[in-house]
Order: C-alpha cells, then sequence, then structure tokens
C-alpha cells in the first residue's frame, strides 16, 4: 500500500542524489549543482547552547498536533508552535510534557521567537504553558524575545488565554506577521513568511502563517495548516521560491492541502507529516499520501517515528527518527485486503468483535447493534457517530450479510435515528466557523461543550460531533438538526 511506503530508521540520511536512504550512517546529503561562493553560507556567530555551525529542525512528536524547534548555526532557537494543551478538556498538555522537556534536554534557556501559526487548539494549547511556566521565577526559567501571531481575530478562550500570557509578559515583543517579511534567524539562515498577505474573511487555517526557511542549498518550507486557498496564494505570488527540500506538510497530511499543483513547484526529496496515533481525523488522508508519493520523496511521519531530526551545514542534510518505523502490519491505519467471507458481517457480529473495528467502542458497538439490519455497509451512516471518514474506513473490513431476525428493540430498517427537521425559518449553525456563542444557542450545547466542539475542528461531517467529549447519542440527535459543516 501507498501509504506504507515510509522512510524507515534512526539515524538514516541520504547522500550523492540517491533517493535510498542510508542504513543509520551519519552521512550527509550532498546537495550537487549548488553554486560555488554561496551567498548564505552556514556559519557559527554565537549564542547558548554553543552554536554547532548547522541549522537543525526537531518536528516533535507531540501526537495530534504540530509543534517545530529550528535550532540555528549562530545559536538562536524558534519554536512553531505548541501542541495541545491541557486546560479545558483534560488532555495532556504538551508544552508541561514534551516542549519544556525538551528544552532542557537541549539546555535552551533563550527563545528568540516563537510563532503560532494559528489560533487552533492543536497548534497553541501547549503555548499557554510554555509561555507561563518559563517565567524568570520558574523552575527552568527562559527568555522569550518575540512572538509573532497571525493576528487573525479569534473567539475560543484558549487564544485569549495565551495573548493574556504572552501580555503578562512585558519582556515579550508581540507583533503580527504577514507575508513578504524576513524574519531574524541570525547568521547564514535565511526566512521569509509567505503567507498570509492579510487575514480578513479568511478561515484559521487560511491565515496561517507559511515560512521558508534555507541555509545554503537546503531548505524548509514550514506550512501550519494551509490548505487550498493558501497553496493558490502562494503558488500566484511565490511560485519561484516554494521549492524546498523539507516539507512539513500542511495541515497534518490532510486532503485539503497538498495540492498536485503545490507539490509540483515544492518538489520536495522529504516529507515530514505531523499526526497523532489513532487520531479521530483519520489523517494522513490516503489519497495525500498518494499525492506525496508520486513525488519521489522520503515520508517521515511523527506517529510512527517519534520526533524526527533534521541537520543540515547547508551543503547536506541528514534526518534521524526516534524510534523505527513498525512493520506495516503493525500500523495504527493499516487496512489489510480481505476477501469477501473474511470482512466481519455488521448483521451478525457481536458487540465484542464489532469493537475490534477501528474507531468503534461500546458505545457505536451499541448503537450498530440497535439499528440492524442492514442492506448493504453504507447504511453505517445512519447511526450517529458514524461519519464519512470512519465509514471509509470500515468500509473495506466489513459486510452486510443477509439480515437475521431484528434485535428486540431494534429500530426497523430505513429508519436509523429520527430525522433532522431544520430549524423552522433559520439557518443551520456552521460547526466548522460558528463562534462559541453562536454554538452555544443550539439547543442542548452548553458553553463548555461549545468550546470542546471547537477543539474538535475541524468536521468532514455532522456525525463526527459524536466524537466530541460530552456528545452522546442522545445530545447527538438532539443537535443535529441545528448544524451543518463547510470546508
Amino acid at each position: 500500500m501507498l501509504s506504507g511506503i515510509l522512510a524507515g530508521s534512526t539515524g538514516e540520511c541520504t547522500r550523492g542524489g540517491r533517493r535510498d536512504l542510508g542504513q543509520g550512517r551519519s552521512r550527509f546529503r550532498s546537495r550537487r549543482g549548488r553554486p560555488s561562493g554561496d551567498p548564505f553560507p552556514c556559519r557559527p556567530s554565537g549564542g547558548q547552547p554553543p552554536p554547532s555551525g548547522a541549522l537543525t529542525l526537531y518536528f516533535l512528536d507531540i501526537d495530534q498536533g504540530d509543534s517545530t524547534l529550528i535550532y540555528t548555526p549562530s545559536g538562536k532557537a524558534i519554536l512553531v508552535d505548541g501542541g495541545r494543551g491541557g486546560s479545558g478538556y483534560k488532555r495532556k498538555d504538551k508544552g508541561r510534557t514534551v516542549i519544556i522537556p525538551f528544552l532542557k534536554e537541549k539546555g535552551i534557556k533563550k527563545l528568540d521567537m516563537v510563532i503560532m501559526t494559528h489560533a487552533d487548539e492543536d497548534h497553541i494549547g501547549g503555548l499557554v504553558t510554555v509561555v507561563n511556566e518559563t517565567k524568570p521565577e520558574s523552575g527552568y526559567p527562559v527568555e522569550i524575545v518575540e512572538f509573532l501571531d497571525p493576528g487573525q481575530a479569534h473567539t475560543t478562550f484558549l487564544y485569549k488565554e495565551l495573548l493574556k500570557a504572552v501580555m503578562d509578559r512585558k519582556e515579550i515583543k508581540y507583533r503580527n506577521s504577514r507575508s513578504g517579511e524576513r524574519l531574524d534567524f541570525g547568521e547564514g539562515v535565511i526566512a521569509e513568511v509567505l503567507n498570509p498577505p492579510d487575514v480578513a474573511g479568511k478561515t484559521s487555517n487560511a491565515a496561517s502563517i507559511v515560512l521558508k526557511v534555507a541555509c545554503g542549498g537546503v531548505s524548509f518550507l514550514l506550512t501550519g495548516d494551509a490548505e487550498a486557498s493558501a497553496e493558490r496564494y502562494m503558488l500566484d505570488t511565490y511560485r519561484d521560491k516554494l521549492k524546498s527540500t523539507v516539507l512539513k506538510a500542511g495541515h497534518h497530511g490532510s486532503g485539503a492541502s497538498s495540492s498536485d499543483a503545490f507539490l509540483a513547484a515544492v518538489k520536495p526529496e522529504v516529507v515530514v507529516i505531523s499526526v497523532g496515533t489513532k487520531n479521530k481525523f483519520l489523517l494522513p488522508d490516503k489519497n495525500t499520501l498518494n499525492r506525496f508519493e508520486a513525488t519521489g520523496a522520503k515520508i517521515y511521519r511523527t506517529d510512527y517515528q517519534g520526533t524526527i531530526t533534521v541537520t543540515t551545514d547547508g551543503k547536506g542534510y541528514k534526518v534521524s527518527t526516534e524510534r523505527e518505523a513498525p512493520p506495516l502490519k503493525d500500523r495504527w491505519d493499516f487496512v489489510p485486503t480481505l476477501s469477501e467471507d473474511e470482512k466481519m458481517d455488521i448483521n451478525s457480529a457481536s458487540a465484542a468483535e464489532l469493537e475490534k473495528l477501528p474507531r468503534i467502542g461500546k458505545g457505536l458497538a451499541a448503537e450498530i447493534i440497535k439499528r440492524r439490519p442492514y442492506q448493504k455497509v453504507d447504511d453505517l451512516r445512519r447511526v450517529p457517530g458514524i461519519g464519512v471518514k470512519i465509514l471509509e474506513r470500515l468500509r473495506p473490513l466489513v459486510k452486510a450479510g443477509p439480515p437475521a431476525e431484528p434485535a428486540p428493540g431494534a429500530v426497523p430498517a430505513g429508519e436509523g435515528a429520527p430525522e433532522a427537521k431544520a430549524p423552522a425559518g433559520g439557518a443551520r449553525v456552521n460547526v466548522n466557523s460558528a463562534s462559541a456563542e453562536e454554538l452555544a444557542a443550539i439547543p442542548g450545547v452548553s458553553p463548555a461543550l461549545a468550546n470542546a466542539i471547537i477543539a474538535g475542528r475541524p468536521y468532514r461531517d455532522t456525525g463526527e460531533l459524536r466524537n466530541v467529549p460530552g456528545i452522546g447519542p442522545a445530545k447527538l440527535e438532539k443537535i443535529l438538526p441545528h448544524v451543518s459543516v463547510s470546508e
């Protein structure tokens, strides 16, 4: 399977134009054809900890989210995004559990710049902790010089909490960033913002800060959650600048990012996907993986390989991973090819058997049984909580055999959940763009639940609201008539 074609072991690198990776030897890939007298060689010029003369990017393993630490030849440290936070929804705080411990491990006590690409929870949650828990009086003080924000108005409590944390530290210089701006990453490194030109009328993802970082003949393109509209803008405005050695995949490998045209302009040799194991969005998208594979790039994933480190001296580069990728059959998103006889029959399988299917827990297994019989596999869409993405994952694994006798209390075939009726005289609320106040006006949605819905964005189908903590089958049926989704 194309999703199984993955660059593999720790300490891997490439050399001399070969596409295959080395076997753990510390060699750099030579960038053939780089002009002599390159105006931007990587050179050390002082800093903390002692500069190595190399540019290093650490794509941190922070589960479902994004966080990248950049360490430059002159000793500057830049943090881009911070993964999920711990406030509000009891998720593990990646600022506390990953980023601050990583800074300690590397001896970094100064962040010359912190960049939030956009205000989604899986990018800024951990930044709240990083800013709050590295103050001068903290156990591990870290100086933060500058904080960059695309500046798009965002109504979530988390974003307001982050802004307050930054403003409370008077020594931090806060500002917005726009495309065309050159950032000071120190001697030997060119860093330029390629998106957004502005934020008016844009979605959070479209307003993502996109960063091009270059050292000599090796370059990196960090795309945040930029999707189709941002990619079109960059193709129209910066096509000649997009070519990059390493691409941090947009929006965790979502189908809405990394178009064929964009990849043709970037021409990556390495693609890094920051994504969580068993994530509810089922990312990366299989079609996007196919597009990455078609470029010939080596693909690295944080869910399989942990933190991914790319180091360059401007002439070659080395890629190393925290762990080796598991065998294909042991990967969480591996879908085996089954014959019809091998597929699970959704009309007769027990609850315990159904729970073995991906994304099916006790609650969904009970709902599947309750709504038997099914004439075809696609009838699972009438089960609250099974959206398009989950159905796509289940389709190769299940079948709808001849219906057995209905279970006591089962909903007759074709009925499914009660018919969703749109609110009289009013438009449905778009759960991908509505404010917390608009969501809280929906029957059954409290202010806390509204924030939980926002934290789980984006949704490809209203049925995915079932994955939001606090929304069970009964509440979902109450909410569905009042909501819609839009990419």
